[in-house]
C-alpha cells in the first residue's frame, strides 16, 4: 500500500505560500497569541481563510485523489478533500470548523460579514479554530501512524519535515524497511510523474 504525506509544498502551486514564506502565520498561529489577542488574531485568521478558499486543488491533489491513496497532511487547507480523497488524516486540523471552549458547541464558518472575534451563539466565548495551533497536540495522530505502518511506500511530497512528531513518520516507515520518497518542489508535475512510473512497476 503507498501512503502519502503532504505538507505545505503541495498546496504552493495552488497559490498558497508555505509556512516559510509567511513568518508572520509562526507567531499568528500560536495558543498564546490566540488567548491574548483574539482580536488581532481572527483578523488575520480571515485573512489567511480568504486566501485558502479562493485557491483550487492543483495536478498533485488531483493525481493523489485520482488513484484514492490514503493521505496523512499536515495541511489545513482541505485541498485534499476538495479534489476527492476520501481518506485524509488531518494531523494539523482543518480551518473551516470551530468550537467553543466554554460550552463545547461547535460552528461552521459564518455566512458573509466575518466578525472580530468570532464568538459563540450560546455563551459568547471567543471560538476556536479547529486548527492546532503551535503548543498544542496533534489531531489524528493515532490515525496517521496506522497509516504510516502498514505503508509499503511513503510518498512524503512537499515538506520539510522539520516539525515534529510528523517527521518521525519517514523514520519510522524507513527503520522497518519500507520504501519513502521524497518530493519536495514543482509537486504539481512531479506527483502525475511519479504516478505514471509507479503503475508501470
Amino acid at each position: 500500500m503507498l501512503v502519502a504525506l503532504t505538507g505545505a509544498g503541495i498546496s504552493r502551486p495552488s497559490g498558497i505560500p508555505t509556512f516559510e514564506e509567511q513568518p508572520w502565520l509562526q507567531k499568528t498561529l500560536t495558543r498564546e497569541f490566540f488567548d491574548s489577542q483574539p482580536e488581532a488574531f481572527y483578523e488575520r485568521y480571515w485573512q489567511m481563510v480568504e486566501l485558502m478558499e479562493s485557491v483550487e486543488p492543483n495536478r498533485a491533489h488531483l493525481t493523489l485523489a485520482k488513484y484514492k491513496i490514503p493521505i496523512i497532511t499536515q495541511n489545513i487547507d482541505c485541498l485534499h478533500q476538495r479534489a476527492g480523497s476520501e481518506e485524509v488524516a488531518q494531523v494539523h486540523g482543518y480551518y473551516s470548523e470551530f468550537i467553543c471552549e466554554g460550552c463545547q458547541g461547535q460552528a461552521s464558518l459564518p455566512d458573509g460579514l466575518r466578525p472580530i472575534p468570532y464568538r459563540c451563539p450560546k455563551c459568547r466565548e471567543v471560538l476556536k479554530p479547529k486548527v492546532v495551533l503551535y503548543g498544542e497536540q496533534m489531531r489524528d495522530w493515532e490515525r496517521a501512524v496506522s497509516l504510516a505502518a502498514a505503508c509499503d511506500t511513503l510518498l512524503v511530497v512537499g515538506t520539510s519535515l522539520q516539525v515534529y512528531p510528523a517527521a518521525y513518520l519517514p523514520q519510522m516507515v524507513q527503520e522497518r524497511g519500507a520504501e519513502v520518497v521524497v518530493i519536495n518542489d514543482n509537486a504539481d508535475t512531479r506527483v502525475p510523474a511519479f504516478f505514471a512510473d509507479y503503475q508501470v512497476r
